[in-house]
């Protein structure tokens, strides 16, 4: 993929997996990262992953991204993105009957809900 500048990018739930995996190749593309999840020490390690991938930057967030207001102060501290990969958050495992309301009522908060105000 050829490009002029770097993009500036946010990946949400970006300390292991899908994020992580994202991260790196934005990273390797050489984009300016943007990089969120709950767990600080996880995500300072992705980082440094990603400037030795080839980041431009590397910024953290480290925030529960479940609730209305650290969506906002996120987007507040980050700015206007190029892209945005929406990928906070899971749904625990198991049957459909195996989770009470509440639990998936949380659940969606942050995968729905989330997702739609991040945007």
């Amino acid at each position: 993929m050829s490009q002029t500048s770097p993009r500036k990018v946010l990946i949400t739930g970006a300390s292991k997996g899908i994020g992580r995996a994202c991260a790196l190749s934005f990273a390797g593309l050489g984009d300016k990262l943007i990089l969120a999840a709950r767990s600080a020490d996880k995500l300072q390690e992705v980082a440094e992953q990603c400037r030795h991938a080839g980041a431009t930057s590397v910024e953290l967030v480290p925030a529960d991204l479940g609730t209305d207001s650290a969506r906002v102060a996120c987007a507040e501290e980050t700015g206007p993105v190029d892209i945005l990969v929406n990928n906070a958050g899971a749904i625990r495992g198991g049957g459909l009957f195996d989770m009470h309301l509440d639990e998936w009522r949380q659940s969606w908060e942050l995968k729905i809900f989330g997702y739609l105000h991040m945007c």
